[in-house]
C-alpha cells in the first residue's frame, strides 16, 4: 500500500503543465477507486493544489477524487472549495460540484445551504 500511495502522490504532485496532464489524469482516474480511509488524508493537499490547474479535465478529476476523499475522511473547508468552484465556467466541473452538494447536504445541511442558494441563483441566470 505504501508504494501505491507514494506512486500516486508522485504522479499527482508537481507541475501538470510539464507533464502534459497525462500522468496526472491517469493517477486521478485510479485514485477514487483505490482510496481507503487509512491513506486518504495524504491526498487532500495535493488534490486541493490540482484544483488550481488550468486544465479543465485535471480540475474535474481532482474534484471527483477530493469528493471520494471527503467520503472517507474529513476535508477542511470543503463547502468553501465547492462554493469557489461554482463560479467556474466548466460545465462538467459544475456537475461534480452539484454531486458533492447533493451528497453532503444531507449530513451537514447548515454547511451546504449557502451553496444551494448559489445554485438557485445560477439556475435563474441560465433561464434568463
Amino acid at each position: 500500500k505504501i508504494l501505491l500511495v507514494q506512486s500516486l502522490l508522485k504522479d499527482i504532485s508537481g507541475n501538470t503543465a510539464n507533464k502534459g496532464g497525462n500522468e496526472v489524469l491517469a493517477a486521478l482516474n485510479a485514485l477514487p477507486k483505490l482510496l481507503c480511509d487509512s491513506f486518504a488524508p495524504a491526498f487532500i493537499d495535493p488534490l486541493k493544489e490540482l484544483l488550481k490547474s488550468s486544465h479543465p479535465l485535471v480540475k474535474k478529476k481532482a474534484l471527483v477524487a477530493l469528493h471520494r476523499v471527503a467520503q472517507l475522511t474529513e476535508v477542511q473547508n470543503l463547502p468553501d472549495i465547492v462554493g469557489a468552484l461554482l463560479s467556474d465556467s466548466n460545465p462538467p466541473l459544475l456537475a461534480v460540484c452539484l454531486n458533492i452538494i447533493a451528497d453532503f447536504s444531507k449530513s451537514k445541511p447548515e454547511d451546504y445551504l449557502p451553496l444551494i442558494r448559489k445554485l438557485s441563483f445560477l439556475q435563474t441566470q441560465l433561464y434568463e
